[in-house]
C-alpha cells in the first residue's frame, strides 16, 4: 500500500474535525432563554414560504425531465422559470434556493444566539461579584458566533472559462 501524502493526512484530519463538530452539542444552548420562535416572529425578516412557493409541491420529483413548477408563478422571474425547464436545470435552481434559504435562516439563528449571549453577558457583568470565567466564556461564544463559516460543495456548474 502506497504511503499517504501530507495532503491526504490533512484531508482526513479535516474530515474527522468536521464530523466531530457536527456531533458536538452547541455550547450556547444553556444560555438561550427566549424560545427561538418568539425571536423569529419579532426579528426574523425572512419569508421561508417564498422558497417553498418557488420550489413548488413536487420539487423533489425527478421522475421525468420536467423543470421547476413553482406554486407561485410570479415568485420567480419568467427567465428563471424558462431557464429551469429541464430536470438538470431544476436541480441547479434548487441548489441555489437551498443555499440561499440556509444562508438566510443561519443569519437569523446567529443573530438570535448573539442577542441571547449579549443578554447573559450583561447579566454576568452586572452580577456581584463578577464571575470572570463566565464573562470570558460568553465573550468566546460571542466571538465564535460573529465568524463566518464555509461549507464545501462539489462544483455543479461548468460555466465560464
Amino acid at each position: 500500500m502506497p504511503k499517504k501524502t501530507w495532503a491526504e493526512y490533512k484531508r482526513e484530519q479535516r474530515k474527522r474535525e468536521r464530523e466531530r463538530r457536527l456531533t458536538e452539542r452547541d455550547a450556547a444552548v444553556p444560555d438561550l432563554r427566549t424560545p427561538f420562535f418568539e425571536y423569529f416572529e419579532k426579528h426574523g425578516g425572512i419569508d421561508l414560504n417564498w422558497y417553498a412557493s418557488v420550489m413548488g409541491a413536487e420539487w423533489f420529483n425527478f421522475e421525468d425531465d420536467s423543470g421547476i413548477k413553482p406554486d407561485n408563478v410570479d415568485a420567480l422571474a419568467r427567465e428563471d422559470v424558462e431557464n429551469a425547464a429541464t430536470s438538470l436545470a431544476k436541480a441547479e435552481l434548487l441548489i441555489g434556493l437551498f443555499i440561499n434559504a440556509a444562508t438566510d435562516l443561519a443569519s437569523v439563528v446567529s443573530a438570535y444566539k448573539r442577542s441571547e449571549i449579549e443578554a447573559r453577558l450583561l447579566e454576568a457583568q452586572r452580577s456581584s461579584p463578577v464571575n470572570r470565567d463566565e464573562v470570558i466564556r460568553l465573550k468566546n461564544l460571542r466571538y465564535r458566533l460573529n465568524r463566518q463559516v464555509r461549507w464545501a460543495f462539489p462544483q455543479w456548474r461548468a460555466s465560464g472559462d
